[in-house]
């Protein structure tokens, strides 16, 4: 987070001031990603973790500077969401 070419200045601060936070926010996120493949079982959980990781993105595109790093995923939704949805 801290360094110039990718990160957040603000989140960078927060994470130092709060290292406990940061290690909070790593294990939420492969609990996440680690998590996905049962987030398909239903149809509303599907749509949760479709949320989930839209946050996911939009974040990461926020403090990491990956603003390309947001359409690329976000735009396969709608195909898992017909795979899901599918008979």
């Amino acid at each position: 987070m801290g360094t110039q070419t990718y990160g957040d200045n603000k989140l960078y601060g927060l994470l130092r001031k709060y290292p406990k936070l940061g290690k909070s926010i790593t294990r939420s996120t492969v609990i996440i990603e680690s998590a996905m493949p049962l987030g398909l079982a239903t149809k509303g959980s599907t749509k949760l973790t479709l949320l989930l990781f839209g946050m996911f993105h939009l974040a990461n595109a926020k403090f990491m500077g990956l603003g390309r790093f947001v359409l690329p995923f976000i735009s396969t939704y709608p195909a898992i969401w017909s795979l899901r949805t599918r008979r």
